[in-house]
């Protein structure tokens, strides 16, 4: 006999962990949700009354301004859906809609992006110059930016005292670091149980003007500054020419972002933020990958893999990423929980390879 319908919910949660975990990440939502929605209402009501005392002051009697109405006031719908809307805060860190930003991940069917949301763990806040992840540190955790940004920094950088800035010019890893006294992860040029790391460090390129990587640059930058100013609409939201000129962005960005990677190199204008998918995944798939090709293939646990780790290097970090000026909200990603999932869908497998950041 087949199971029925209204037995199935009590047996997935009686033989499912992972399905408790997103019955509960669903309850959580939809409380956060409930909340955010008076408090985006109020704000809403609160713009829209600011907005019409304006717009009386300009066509009042008294005014000198009849018929000079500002153009930033002369509505269209997607004017008012993209600067009056305030996202309530279950919005904010609502896994599926912070996927729906990223080009890559957007691309996964449903049941793919629902496995992947009872995975995440979070959101974690993270200080300004917070360690997201340190040269010689084990590639543990995959990160999933919710909001604020990400940069890189070099080891000396970190470790130097931050008023080296005063005494000339200051790169943007810099200026980031001069934001506090200390940085926070006071482990950042060790390695694994305190040994020094043997790990290689990335290199920080010069980028001329008229490169590849200076016009990478600029787009991550734009993106933030829209974002920043609520001018970044939901990929949903989008006209079909915008659609496909972001996607065209999107997919310039990501192979630029490969080629850095294979040159095991970054540039200091490279800023990340919401929807931005920081995974060494190469790296943390390595011990998988050397499991199943000695095996001829086959179903394997994390507990297999994890004993293919030698501390070698092959599976550290060869960057240092910490939170920028403002710090950052993640959702992270533990290695334990996403190789299983990668291993049962090698196409996102695919997708993530040969890069550490997808966007």
């Amino acid at each position: 006999q087949g199971v029925k319908m209204q037995d199935l919910d009590s047996i997935l949660k009686n033989g499912s962990s992972l399905y408790r975990k997103y019955i509960t990440t669903q309850e959580k939502n939809s409380i956060d949700s409930d909340s955010g929605t008076a408090i985006q209402n109020l704000q809403q009501h609160q713009q829209q009354q600011g907005i019409d005392d304006i717009y009386d002051s300009y066509i009042s009697p008294q005014s000198d301004l009849i018929g000079n109405l500002p153009t930033s006031l002369k509505w269209n719908s997607r004017w008012q859906n993209r600067n009056l809307r305030a996202r309530s805060f279950g919005s904010e860190n609502n896994v599926l809609d912070i996927l729906n930003y990223n080009s890559s991940l957007r691309k996964l069917s449903a049941s793919q992006k629902r496995h992947l949301e009872a995975l995440a763990e979070g959101p974690t806040k993270l200080q300004p110059s917070e360690s997201v992840w340190s040269l010689g540190a084990p590639v543990d955790k995959a990160f999933l930016i919710v909001s604020g940004t990400v940069i890189h920094m070099r080891s000396d950088e970190m470790t130097k005292s931050c008023r080296r800035g005063s005494t000339g010019s200051m790169s943007t890893a810099m200026y980031h670091e001069k934001q506090q006294d200390t940085i926070h992860d006071t482990g950042l040029l060790a390695g694994i149980g305190g040994e020094p790391s043997r790990q290689c460090q990335d290199k920080l390129l010069r980028v001329s003007p008229d490169s590849e990587y200076a016009r990478l640059e600029n787009i991550l930058q734009l993106r933030i500054e829209e974002i920043d100013n609520n001018m970044y609409e939901h990929p949903s939201e989008l006209p079909p020419k915008e659609s496909r000129k972001r996607s065209s962005r999107d997919r310039f960005a990501n192979k630029v972002l490969g080629r850095l990677y294979s040159r095991r190199s970054w540039t200091s204008g490279l800023v990340f933020s919401r929807g931005h998918f920081l995974s060494d995944t190469t790296r943390m798939v390595g011990g998988m990958l050397q499991v199943c090709e000695s095996a001829g293939g086959g179903q394997h646990t994390s507990d297999s893999w994890d004993g293919e780790q030698t501390g070698d290097g092959q599976n550290q970090h060869s960057s240092n990423v910490i939170a920028g000026s403002q710090g950052c909200v993640v959702m992270i990603f533990p290695r334990a929980s996403l190789l299983p999932f990668l291993d049962t869908n090698p196409g996102v497998l695919l997708s993530l390879l040969g890069t550490q950041v997808t966007v």
